[in-house]
C-alpha cells in the first residue's frame, strides 16, 4: 500500500511538472524578475524574431531598458545613478546624462531627449530612438512590437572634439549665434526648432543655399532683424552650442516649418496671417 501511494504521489507530481511547462506564460521574460518596471503600455521586443524583451509605451514615446538592450548584443553597461544623472560604462560606450535634462552625451556625442529618460530601480529606461543611434542598429515599431534586426551593434562614434572637427564652419560660427540671440531664456527644444528654421531654408530653393545668405538674406526685406542691428555677432549662452550640434545631428522638432515669431514681441508678421500654424515651443509660434 504504501509503495503505492508513493508511486501515486510520483506519478501526480510528473504530471503536475507536465502541466505547469504546457501552462507556462511565456509572456514573462526572465529578465522582467524582482525588477521595477515603468508604468505605460506593453509591448513586445523581437530581436532577430526571436521574443526577447519589453518596451513601454508612455505617452508619444516608447522606452526600453538600457541594460536589457545592451544585453541583447553581450555588452555590459556598469550603471551608476544619483542626485545630478545618470552614468553608464562599458569598453565601448561612455554615457552621461543630467537630471532634468533632455539630452544625454555619448562618446563625446550629444543625443536629444525631448521627453526625457526614466529611472526604474538601477536601470535606466531610454526612448528607442536613443537606443538606435546608440548602438548603431535599426529598429522599427508600431504600437504593439518592436524589431530589432540588426545582427551586431556599431557603438556611436565620437571623441573629443568630435563637432569641432566634423561640422561645417557656418554651422558653428552662424547657426549658434542667431539660436542665442533668437531664443534666449528658451528651452533646449526652442532652440532646436529656430535652428531648423534656419536649416529649412538653406534645403529650400525659395532661399539662398548657406546659414550666412539665409541669415542676411533681404531680397524681400529683412529675414531676421539681429544680423542687420549686429547683435548676432554676440553670443553668450552655452546651450545654443548643444543646440546646434543636435541641429547637425540631425534633430529635428517642427518639420518643414520656415518662419517662427514671438507674439509677445507685437511683430507685423505677415506669415501669421498667410501661412499654417504648426505649433508652438516656448514663447515662439512656427509656421510652414
Amino acid at each position: 500500500m504504501k509503495r503505492f501511494t508513493a508511486a501515486l504521489a510520483a506519478l501526480v507530481l510528473c504530471l503536475s511538472c507536465i502541466a505547469s511547462a504546457f501552462a507556462q506564460d511565456y509572456s514573462v521574460l526572465p529578465q522582467q524578475a524582482g525588477k521595477e518596471r515603468p508604468e505605460g503600455t506593453e509591448m513586445k521586443v523581437f530581436f532577430r524574431s526571436k521574443l526577447s524583451g519589453r518596451a513601454f509605451l508612455i505617452g508619444d514615446e516608447t522606452y526600453m531598458s538600457l541594460n536589457e538592450f545592451a544585453a541583447l548584443y553581450d555588452m555590459e553597461l556598469e550603471i551608476t545613478i544619483d542626485d545630478t544623472g545618470f552614468t553608464a560604462h562599458s569598453d565601448q560606450l561612455d554615457i552621461t546624462a543630467g537630471k532634468d535634462e533632455y539630452y544625454l552625451t555619448a562618446n563625446y556625442r550629444y543625443l536629444f531627449l525631448p521627453d526625457g529618460y526614466i529611472v526604474c530601480g538601477d536601470d535606466i529606461y531610454l526612448p528607442l530612438d536613443a537606443l538606435s543611434r546608440l548602438f548603431g542598429v535599426e529598429i522599427t515599431h508600431d504600437l504593439t512590437r518592436a524589431d530589432i534586426d540588426t545582427k551586431q551593434c556599431r557603438p556611436i562614434i565620437g571623441y573629443e572634439n568630435y563637432y569641432k572637427l566634423n561640422m561645417p564652419a557656418d554651422y558653428q560660427y552662424w547657426l549658434p549665434r542667431i539660436i542665442d540671440i533668437e531664443t534666449k531664456d528658451e528651452p533646449l527644444a526652442g532652440q532646436i526648432a529656430v535652428g531648423n528654421v534656419i536649416l529649412n531654408r538653406v534645403k529650400s530653393d525659395n532661399y539662398p543655399d548657406t546659414i550666412y545668405k539665409v541669415l542676411f538674406d533681404n531680397y524681400t526685406g529683412v529675414q531676421f532683424a539681429p544680423a542687420v542691428t549686429g547683435s548676432i555677432l554676440y553670443m553668450d549662452d552655452v546651450t545654443c552650442w548643444l543646440a546646434t550640434c543636435l541641429c547637425w545631428e540631425g534633430y529635428n522638432n517642427v518639420g518643414d516649418c520656415m518662419y517662427f515669431a514671438n507674439p509677445e514681441s507685437n511683430g507685423n508678421y505677415w506669415f501669421r496671417t498667410y501661412r499654417e500654424y504648426v505649433l508652438t515651443i516656448g514663447r515662439h509660434e512656427f509656421y510652414r
